[in-house]
């Protein structure tokens, strides 16, 4: 494994923490990148030299649950994503089954799909979910679409941090151009509706002490990537 990319910020903490015991003294190539798929994209480009001998890559951070059955707090493999228009992006086989054969009951593999904000109503996470995807986010289409047009060879996974039918408070813009979390204006959203806001901070919470604990599993299983001589730091 070369590269791990997680969104920076709370997710990217939780999987340094997670991977402290195996890699305490060697910084790992983990890359904390941008939330959403403008940004990301942009990062991606402005990285270009600095990823140009990456084969192989995983994506790494929450994401929000379109099905019933995923339960908050739970691991999965993200094999495919599919876009409204029907495009699809696959990772990659190969490291799939690398990633799920490492543990006692494999990941479940779910279609994700990426959306351009967070999707904060249970009848939208629905509506999806009828559709067909499995898994919400933001930057795996992206980072895929990314992956497959340079060859590498690429994975996606997620911890639910919200199920399907849970409802958030109106996150729309919390997050600026560069993929910052703006936390003035994520409090001004948080006050008014506070439900959703303490559901909110008690699921992210959950999810985020999984993604903890999935990083260490990672790390154990010798999925770290390889020492670099660059590391972003967050």
């Amino acid at each position: 494994m070369d590269c791990w990319l997680v969104p920076q910020g709370y997710e990217y903490r939780a999987v340094c923490r997670g991977i402290h015991p195996h890699y305490s003294q060697i910084s790992p190539y983990i890359l904390a990148v941008p939330a959403g798929p403008s940004a990301l994209s942009a990062f991606l480009v402005q990285s270009s030299e600095l990823l140009q001998s990456v084969e192989c890559c995983l994506l790494l951070g929450l994401g929000g649950a379109l099905q019933p059955e995923l339960r908050l707090g739970q691991s999965v493999l993200c094999a495919t994503y599919r876009d409204r228009k029907g495009t699809v992006w696959s990772c990659d086989h190969n490291l799939v089954d690398r990633v799920n054969g490492g543990f006692e009951s494999p990941l479940p593999l779910v279609e994700g799909f990426s959306s351009e904000q967070v999707v904060c109503s249970s009848a939208g996470k629905k509506a999806l979910g009828q559709a067909g995807w499995q898994v919400v986010d933001m930057e795996g289409a992206v980072f895929l679409d990314w992956a497959n047009r340079r060859g590498i060879s690429a994975a996606v996974v997620r911890v639910i941090s919200d199920t399907w039918n849970q409802d958030l408070p109106d996150l729309t813009g919390v997050f600026d151009a560069g993929g910052r979390l703006n936390f003035r204006t994520l409090a001004r959203r948080l006050i008014v509706r506070p439900k959703a806001a303490w559901d909110l901070i008690y699921s992210s919470q959950v999810g985020l002490a999984a993604l903890e604990k999935i990083a260490t599993c990672l790390a154990g299983q010798g999925l770290l990537p390889q020492e670099q001589s660059t590391v972003s730091k967050d």
